[in-house]
């Protein structure tokens, strides 16, 4: 570098690349197809052809329902009854009231026949308002029926779509010939 009078010149003696000698920071002259600029231009147009896909297939897409649903209980046999139960073509009260009897032979403990319950229904296609089904008892009202077997006939006389057979059956079985 040398110096002209107050003025420092920057101009390089040694460039780094040979034949360039205007160093712009601009490079419009230069192929776009070459290294990393190839690179950020092809998953930059992916990017944009995915989400475009994306987009069309949210609004014009066939709307996508899961065939099964999974149940979720202390005891895994009885996750499976009630996951069969809707395999079956039941519903979620169905795997409810099939997966509460499991639970009543399983863990008696936990979940008696007499036992006490609440139960939320919300129909997520209808939207309406969510109903609550209380199979409780005061202390002093009398019952002759066990609550929860009353409660669960109740809900499944409103909304269940399988026999009551059907959702009781495996429970019998399971108190039949055991359950290991």
């Amino acid at each position: 570098m040398t110096t002209v009078g107050d003025a420092l010149e920057t101009r390089e003696n040694i460039p780094l690349q040979k034949g360039r000698k205007n160093a712009s920071l601009c490079s419009c002259n230069e192929d776009y197809l070459s290294g990393f600029k190839f690179i950020n231009v092809a998953f930059g147009t992916l990017t944009v052809i995915i989400t475009i896909a994306l987009l069309l297939q949210i609004y014009y897409g066939d709307y996508q329902v899961v065939p099964h649903g999974s149940v979720a209980t202390d005891s895994l046999e009885c996750s499976k009854i009630g996951t069969s139960i809707l395999k079956k073509g039941g519903n979620s009260i169905d795997a409810t009231i099939g997966s509460a009897f499991c639970l009543a032979v399983v863990t008696p403990h936990l979940t008696s026949l007499d036992g006490e319950g609440r139960l939320l229904i919300y129909n997520h296609r209808k939207r309406i308002t969510p109903e609550v089904i209380d199979f409780s008892t005061d202390a002093n009202e009398e019952h002759f029926l066990p609550r929860l077997v009353t409660g669960l006939a109740y809900v499944h006389q409103q909304y269940g779509t399988l026999p009551w057979k059907d959702l009781v059956e495996p429970a019998v079985e399971l108190a039949r010939y055991g359950i290991w």
